[in-house]
C-alpha cells in the first residue's frame, strides 16, 4: 500500500479493476489532467500510422482542472474533429499530435473591446499550459497529459515582464499563425492588458498592439 502523506489516503499498488476508478485515483494525487485517445480498432490504421492518428477519438479523462475546458463535449470524438476551431491545425500542428481546444475562446462579432479603465487586475490571469504526449506500446493509445498554471497579471508585472509579455502577445498576429490572433480573442483584450503591463513607459509598443 502507498500513502499520500498531504491528504492522508492510502492507495492501492495494485491498479483497481474498475476503470472510473483508477482515474479518480490518478486525479487525487496530481494536478495534471489526463486524456486518453484511442486509434480505430482497424488494421489499417497500423498500416496509416498518420491516417490512424487523426481518427484517435478522447475515450476517457480525469481533468480536475480545466480552467474553462469542458472535456465532456469532446467526449468520443476524433482528434480532427476536437481541433476544428484551432487556426493552421491541419497544415501546422496536426503532424505533431498536439490537442488546443477551446471554443470559448473565440471571438464573436460585436463584442466590446476591453478598455483600460474596465481591466480587472485583481483577477486577470495569465494562463500557462505544459502539454506532454505519451504513447502506450500495447494499445497504441495517447496519453495527452495537461498541467495548468495561472499567474497573476500583477505579479507579471511587479516581476518586470510586462514588456515581454507585451511582445508575445503581439506575436499572436506578427507569428507563424496569425489566425492565433483572432482565437484567442486578442482583440477583445490585447490593448488593455498591454497599456497595463507598460504602464505608459512605451507607447511606441503599445501602438504596435493594434487589432
Amino acid at each position: 500500500m502507498l500513502r499520500n502523506t498531504v491528504t492522508g489516503e492510502t492507495l492501492p499498488t495494485t491498479p483497481p479493476s474498475d476503470a472510473e476508478e483508477a482515474l479518480a485515483i490518478v486525479g487525487r494525487q496530481v494536478e495534471e489532467d489526463f486524456l486518453l485517445l484511442l486509434p480505430p480498432p482497424s488494421p489499417q490504421a497500423d498500416e496509416k500510422k498518420e491516417e490512424g492518428n487523426k481518427q484517435m477519438t478522447l475515450e476517457a479523462f480525469i481533468g480536475c482542472f480545466p480552467n474553462g475546458f469542458n472535456w465532456a463535449d469532446k467526449f468520443r470524438k476524433s482528434l480532427a474533429t476536437i481541433h476544428v476551431p484551432v487556426p493552421d491545425y491541419t497544415t501546422k500542428l496536426r503532424a505533431n499530435g498536439e490537442l488546443h481546444a477551446a471554443s470559448s475562446m473565440h471571438l464573436y462579432e460585436g463584442e466590446k473591446v476591453v478598455e483600460l479603465k474596465e481591466l480587472d487586475v485583481d483577477t486577470a490571469r495569465l494562463r500557462c499550459e505544459r502539454q506532454m504526449l505519451f504513447r502506450l506500446p500495447i494499445s497504441q493509445a495517447v496519453v495527452f497529459v495537461v498541467r495548468t498554471y495561472m499567474y497573476p497579471l500583477q505579479d507579471v508585472k511587479k516581476e518586470g515582464n510586462g514588456p515581454r509579455l507585451v511582445e508575445a502577445i503581439a506575436g499572436l498576429k506578427a507569428g507563424s499563425s496569425p489566425g492565433f490572433h483572432f482565437y484567442k480573442r486578442a482583440a477583445v483584450w490585447q490593448r488593455a492588458v498591454s497599456e497595463y503591463l507598460l504602464d505608459g513607459e512605451s507607447k511606441e509598443v503599445i501602438m504596435t498592439c493594434q487589432y
